[in-house]
């Protein structure tokens, strides 16, 4: 139980400009295999990808909305230095790091580049 508080405090402590930066790579890295599962064909491929991209969100220090509002609540209700306002503010910060990776970092430019490949088709 000390390793969930310690997790949770580590948590906490950052500063709101490293959680954003954090979400906005967790949000780009779990958009990604939305995309690279079209390029791929048998179901083996599919489960190596899934496999890899949790492998590296596992071994990255990565602020996902979920895991870390879920860490921190651990915090509060194990009792540790936390409280839920650091809650709140980590799935808000979270929350827009992820959205602005998933969305704008992904999607927007693989939109444009798929606009791009139509206009040079027509």
């Amino acid at each position: 139980m000390t390793t969930l508080v310690t997790v949770a405090q580590e948590t906490a402590a950052k500063s709101g400009l490293a959680t954003f930066t954090r979400g906005v790579a967790a949000g780009t890295l779990l958009t990604l295999p939305s995309y690279l599962l079209h390029a791929v064909g048998s179901a083996g491929s599919r489960i190596v990808l899934a496999y890899l991209v949790g492998f590296f969100l596992g071994l990255g220090p990565f602020d996902h909305v979920v895991v870390s509002g879920l860490q921190l609540l651990f915090g509060v209700w194990l009792g540790g230095p936390v409280a839920y306002g650091d809650v709140a503010a980590n799935v808000v910060i979270a929350a827009a790091g992820n959205l602005t990776g998933g969305i704008l970092l992904m999607t927007l430019t693989h939109t444009v580049q798929a606009k791009g490949s139509r206009s040079q088709h027509d």
